[in-house]
């Protein structure tokens, strides 16, 4: 920046970029209403996502033609359309803005959840449960990419961590829906009930996300829109009535699906790309596979004469992901390294602790149910952190696109991970499961050396479009 000082005794900051206007204004009540909307899109995935992993035992006891294959495939569908769903984000968000991205999901995903409840066969409720998962796939990115391009340098990361904790938080509402509804996972006819209390979330969450959300400022910027991201900023802070906006000049920003999918391909950027890609399919891997294994052995371990209920047991499952989110905002507030080390040490412990559940056998629950616990943890902590690295590896012009990608291709973890589950467990045996998610892991603490750049506390790249503004008068 140059400091010129002008007519009237004004002091201009000339070139001033967009992270300083947003780094000098701070944390107003609409950085907080954002965290909030935003949150709310993983409050709601958390919630459906439990719901249909602890429904399918009372799914296939009302329709018969439902064997383990079919309930792996009910799972596993709605992360095809997850999977979709994400690929679509980008493009849209970079096109059309984040705002309406995120309001469209909330739509989509109280309208297909409530229609679940009047699933009359298992084929309607498969085509339903594909439409709330590429509900979910279209929100999610937008949701990161909406708070990582809102937030202050100093809120930024852990802002995406808060938001990303409304996922175990949605469980912990499934599993109280669950205890309430159907505790022992297998009640006849109570996963229509189950349907309508996971949609409630986005049904609430729907108007705010129409009247208080605001549209991203530097999708504002790299659209050129000036005015209304000068209007935006002055309503954070009024004292910012002399702010003036130059459009952008040399942004590059590309104009098509093709030209955004080149950019992120880059040489400049493919390492970053495939790298963070598989971290997130190692990621959605490990822990819906986990959730969805813990669902199933609950169900099959647990007992009328025992004190806690197989729905008990999986929202206690569920609350110990807190621990790991919790995990997951010191490192990124406290640890003296960088973020790459960080997730190499996600990454190393999770395919450590899936090695050691091999030698655990159901039968010992004494041990094997704790040990589920500590799982849950730290595959928790692992997907918040893969979501805080890849929300500030791509600049802005195709970041929606680079985000949506990336978790894209991270739901092919998840939509293989019940497959794989059901093909490869019986009652006795799980290790072949175990040893994959491990082998997984490992793979990818060693890859995400290749990453050729730490963002930890670093402006976030948009190219070299700058910000004028005119500061208070010179004393």
């Amino acid at each position: 920046c140059h400091l010129l000082r002008g007519p009237c005794g004004f002091l201009f900051v000339m070139g001033e970029q967009l992270h300083d206007v947003l780094d000098r204004i701070g944390l107003t009540l609409n950085h907080l209403w954002t965290i909030l909307i935003c949150g709310g899109i993983f409050l709601s995935d958390g919630s459906e996502m439990l719901a249909v992993s602890a429904m399918v035992k009372s799914l296939a006891a009302e329709f018969p033609d439902m064997g383990p294959t079919q309930q792996g495939l009910l799972v596993s569908t709605v992360f095809v359309g997850v999977l979709l769903g994400s690929g679509c984000s980008g493009a849209v968000g970079d096109r059309f803005g984040r705002k309406p991205v995120i309001a469209f999901a909330y739509a989509c995903l109280g309208v297909f959840g409530c229609l679940c409840a009047l699933a009359p066969s298992y084929h309607v409720m498969i085509a339903l449960r594909f439409c709330v998962g590429f509900a979910f796939g279209i929100g999610v990115p937008a949701a990161v990419t909406m708070v990582v391009e809102c937030m202050p340098t100093k809120y930024r990361d852990n802002s995406n961590n808060i938001i990303n904790a409304g996922f175990p938080l949605g469980e912990l509402y499934a599993g109280v829906g669950c205890m309430i509804l159907m505790p022992q996972l297998r009640e006849q006819g109570q996963w229509r009930s189950m349907c309508l209390w996971s949609s409630i979330p986005a049904l609430l969450a729907f108007p705010f996300a129409i009247w208080l959300q605001h549209e991203s400022p530097r999708f504002l910027l790299v659209q050129n829109r000036r005015e209304e991201l000068t209007d935006l900023i002055k309503s954070w802070r009024p004292e910012e009535r002399d702010l003036q906006l130059d459009a952008p000049k040399d942004l590059d920003s590309p104009t098509g699906v093709r030209e955004r999918f080149m950019r992120i391909f880059a040489p400049d950027m493919l390492a970053t790309t495939v790298c963070l890609s598989y971290c997130c399919l190692v990621a959605n891997f490990t822990f819906y596979g986990q959730s969805y294994m813990s669902a199933q052995a609950f169900a099959e371990i647990a007992k009328p004469t025992d004190t806690m209920s197989a729905a008990a047991q999986l929202t206690v499952s569920a609350s110990f992901e807190f621990p790991g989110a919790l995990i997951s905002m010191l490192l990124v507030a406290y640890a003296p390294w960088g973020f790459n080390t960080s997730l190499s040490g996600f990454l190393s412990v999770n395919a450590f602790l899936a090695m050691a559940l091999i030698t655990l056998d159901l039968d010992l629950q004494a041990w094997y149910v704790p040990a589920t616990y500590l799982i849950r943890m730290s595959s928790q902590g692992l997907f918040l952190f893969v979501y805080v690295v890849v929300g500030t590896a791509f600049p802005t012009v195709v970041r929606n696109t680079g985000v949506g990608f990336c978790f894209a291709i991270g739901r092919m973890g998840s939509i293989i991970a019940p497959i794989v589950f059901e093909s490869t467990t019986t009652e006795e045996h799980h290790e072949v499961f175990i040893a994959l998610t491990a082998s997984l892991a490992l793979a990818g603490a060693l890859m995400v050396q290749w990453l050729p750049e730490d963002m930890k506390g670093k402006p976030l790249g948009e190219g070299s479009a700058t910000v004028a503004t005119e500061a208070t008068p010179f004393a």
